[in-house]
């Protein structure tokens, strides 16, 4: 899961996605790579993603969008490397206008299929049984996806034809800066310069 974090944010991936139930999982079938019969060589396998994806997820981050996914997968005798290329965006509220967008997300992210007989995962590794047929990636693409969100939930619109800021909003927001700086400027009274001013004031 690319918040551009560290290791907070990969204690999150640890949880791994929860999958909704079995016919859920057998919705997602299609996101299913054949093991048997794949050669030691790269291979690659491209996905598209979209809100009846996220629908199959528990407590689901994403509730529309749609993306891209590219999987290098490169096999060897004893590990796989998989690297996933995401590029897409999807439906949130704008943090400087509150106004509904569709945020652009764009995220790398790479883990190990090591093949064992352990039902365990790590981090940034996964076990696969030896006689496993098959290896499903929804799950690694839904969590891909979820750490790749910015942190911050708005984007350059203004490079758009038609942006879709909330302009009221944001002339609104300019004004309340402006009220602030304005009382920003204003000096507090000093104790020392009215001290002075006592201080004065005495001597005549």
């Amino acid at each position: 899961m690319a918040l551009f974090l560290s290791n907070s944010i990969k204690n999150i991936y640890l949880c791994r996605a929860k999958i909704a139930s079995s016919l859920e999982m057998d919705a997602l079938k299609h996101f299913s790579i054949p093991l048997r019969g794949l050669g030691n060589s790269l291979h690659q396998f491209e996905f598209q993603v979209d809100k009846h994806f996220f629908s199959h997820f528990e407590d689901s981050l994403i509730q529309d969008g749609e993306f891209k996914v590219l999987l290098e997968l490169d096999k060897r005798t004893d590990v796989m490397e998989l690297d996933f290329s995401i590029n897409g965006a999807y439906k949130t509220e704008c943090d400087r206008c509150l106004t509904e967008i569709n945020l652009p997300v764009h995220g790398e992210h790479n883990i190990l299929a090591k093949y064992s007989e352990l039902r365990d995962e790590e981090a940034e590794v996964i076990y696969i049984h030896p006689q496993a047929h098959e290896l499903n990636v929804s799950k690694y693409i839904y969590e891909f996806i979820s750490l790749s969100i910015p942190l911050i939930k708005s984007y350059d619109c203004q490079s758009e034809e038609k942006p879709p800021c909330d302009e009221s909003m944001l002339e609104y927001l300019e004004d309340a800066d402006e009220d602030e700086t304005v009382e920003d400027e204003i000096p507090n009274n000093n104790p020392f310069i009215d001290a002075l001013k006592d201080l004065n004031k005495d001597n005549n």
